[in-house]
């Protein structure tokens, strides 16, 4: 679509980011997430901007803007040696526009004794979702596979957010 068709309307979500004007043309003001909505006549698309305006990239919090669906936990290994406990998460953004990659799930809150893959140390976990290069559309779902491996019989019980960046 170009600004030459009658009708077409430029907004930006963020225009504290990126602004746009009536012609389409896009202009970077600040660092952040925007999401520049292109609608002619009821069809309509979208550009997702990710504006890295300082060393280091600080990762943007989107938790409010996803649902996040935890599945049932079910035992893989001896529960008499460790249980090792898989479950399927399911992050589904749950507003009208694209939310764009990379974005990472990061658990935090696990009690002692409890580890999961992908870890680094210190309770904190972060696992790039699936299609990491690309934006989740509005409505769409993604799953991940948590695996934790309980050394305990503490159950299993953690604090889940959505980011674009990782959290340093």
């Amino acid at each position: 679509m170009s600004s030459s068709a009658a009708g077409t309307i430029y907004a930006s979500s963020n225009p504290a980011v990126v602004s746009v004007d009536r012609e389409g043309s896009c202009t970077v003001i600040g660092s952040g997430l925007a999401v520049i909505t292109i609608d002619n006549g009821g069809v309509r698309d979208f550009v997702t901007f990710a504006v890295d305006g300082g060393n280091p990239f600080q990762a943007i919090d989107l938790s409010d803007q996803v649902a996040i669906q935890r599945g049932s936990l079910q035992v893989e290994s001896n529960p008499r040696v460790m249980r090792t406990h898989h479950q399927q998460v399911t992050i589904k953004n749950t507003t009208a526009l694209p939310l764009p990659g990379p974005l990472f799930l990061e658990i935090f809150g696990l009690p002692e004794r409890i580890i999961t893959y992908g870890g680094n140390g210190r309770g904190r976990y972060q696992l790039t979702l699936p299609r990491d290069e690309l934006s989740l559309a509005p409505a769409e779902s993604v799953a991940i596979d948590l695996d934790f491996l309980n050394q305990g019989k503490a159950p299993i019980e953690y604090t889940a957010k959505v980011y674009h960046g990782r959290v340093r």
